[in-house]
């Protein structure tokens, strides 16, 4: 009841962006879908994307997404579906040059 009542205010949510993403993870797990709270979260995500560069968060909050089929905020979903696959190459780019030795960038070699 309190979640409801705070996710069903209008104006700044007062959760934190670790606890909206808390409260989506919760309900997915728990097979629970109310579209107008994951709504809201998404909102919170969408004005605090730079809180969202925490990979475990972002992950999470995207596989909640996708458990529960969520069709609404398609541009907050793209967003985070984008920037996990960025993660996600970046990641092999470092361990690829962390087993390479010398790297060597488009124009030559670098130390």
């Amino acid at each position: 009841p309190a979640i409801r009542r705070h996710l069903s205010r209008g104006g700044k949510s007062p959760f934190t962006t670790a606890e909206a993403v808390e409260v989506v993870a919760s309900m997915a797990d728990l097979n629970v879908y109310d579209e107008n709270r994951c709504a809201k979260a998404g909102e919170v995500g969408a004005e605090r994307k730079l809180e969202l560069e925490d990979p475990t968060r972002r992950t999470r909050l995207l596989a909640s997404f996708k458990k529960t089929n969520h069709k609404g905020d398609k541009d907050f979903v793209s967003y985070l579906s984008q920037r996990e696959k960025a993660s996600r190459y970046e990641q092999q780019l470092k361990e690829i040059n962390a087993g390479a030795g010398m790297i060597i960038h488009y124009g030559g070699l670098r130390k």
